[in-house]
């Protein structure tokens, strides 16, 4: 773990002293946990999501799961090389680490944080990796002194409390000609005819706990029929249910049923979800003074990449 990367997010002080498992600040005295790896915030809107990360802590991971969803969905979307040797990436909302693994694999160094505990999960699942710094941060308070080549935001900005100081917080740590990309939620005509709309309303004041393992229970009994139903309505069948399956790319039923929970609970528990149209993307981004090098739709909205 490089620590000299580290700066207060109190002050902003670029140096750290580390002493008893702690990262402390000279200058304003502010007191840092380092246990395991850096934490510099504690769960606030994101409590949701470090809950179902530690709950399925691996069955993303194409190391566990035999599939390459992972490995396919990241390369699919950034269009990088598999051999990144020399080069600075920064994954922003990292979870259980399921993209942490496949970026490792290609020898960059890799800084990967998220804002909620699934860092533990991270670490756990990543932590053997020497060319891995993982941390526990804010997007919008990231405390760290370098500029990177690659910065890398999947399934995130939706869930953060306002999309454009995000992606400004992102650009300072951009160097010059490097890439930022990222997805989000499209909002289109039908985007509120989903059930996470639907219901989301009914099941926000629901105990999480039992909202788990209500979805758990709904993942298994409604495995078969949208199984059936799939074969007459393929990317539509998730329509018709309120929990989701991977019938095109999951063949076997208890990783199925898995994958079906974890996206499911996902899908109806976030503080903040806010989809965009690509409209909205383009201006935001000529707001921010940003070149676009693609802006397309794809599987899971719309995916971006920008540099400065």
């Amino acid at each position: 773990m490089k620590l000299d990367i580290f700066k207060c997010t109190n002050c902003e002080s670029n140096k750290l002293d580390v002493k008893d498992k702690l990262l402390i600040c000279p200058k304003c005295n502010s007191k840092f946990n380092n246990q395991h790896y850096p934490i510099f915030v504690k769960d606030a809107y994101t409590d949701s999501f470090g809950f179902q990360w530690n709950q399925f802590n691996k069955t993303q991971l194409d190391s566990h799961n035999g599939l390459s969803l992972s490995k396919d969905r990241l390369f699919e979307i950034t269009n990088w090389n598999k051999f990144l040797k020399g080069e600075d990436i920064l994954e922003v909302g990292s979870g259980s680490g399921r993209f942490t693994e496949v970026l490792a694999k290609t020898e960059a160094n890799i800084c990967t944080f998220d804002s909620s505990s699934a860092t533990l999960a991270n670490f756990n699942n990543n932590s053997r990796y020497q060319n891995v710094n993982l941390f526990r941060a804010d997007i919008k308070n990231i405390p760290i002194n370098i500029k990177f080549d690659k910065i890398l935001c999947i399934g995130v900005l939706q869930h953060t409390p306002n999309i454009e100081y995000s992606i400004k917080s992102l650009k300072k740590f951009l160097k010059k000609d490097g890439e930022l990309v990222f997805d989000i939620y499209k909002k289109d005509l039908f985007y509120l005819f989903q059930w996470k709309y639907i219901l989301r309303p009914f099941l926000k004041n629901v105990n999480r706990d039992k909202l788990f393992h209500l979805i758990k229970f709904l993942s298994k009994f409604l495995y078969y029929p949208s199984l059936f139903t799939y074969k007459f309505f393929k990317k539509i069948n998730n329509r018709i249910y309120p929990v989701v399956y991977y019938h095109d790319k999951i063949r076997d039923k208890k990783l199925s049923i898995e994958f079906s929970t974890l996206d499911t609970f996902d899908m109806y528990t976030p503080k903040y979800d806010n989809p965009m149209s690509l409209k909205e993307i383009k201006k935001l981004l000529d707001k921010l003074d940003l070149r676009v090098l693609h802006l397309k739709y794809g599987q899971n909205g719309i995916i971006c990449k920008v540099t400065l």
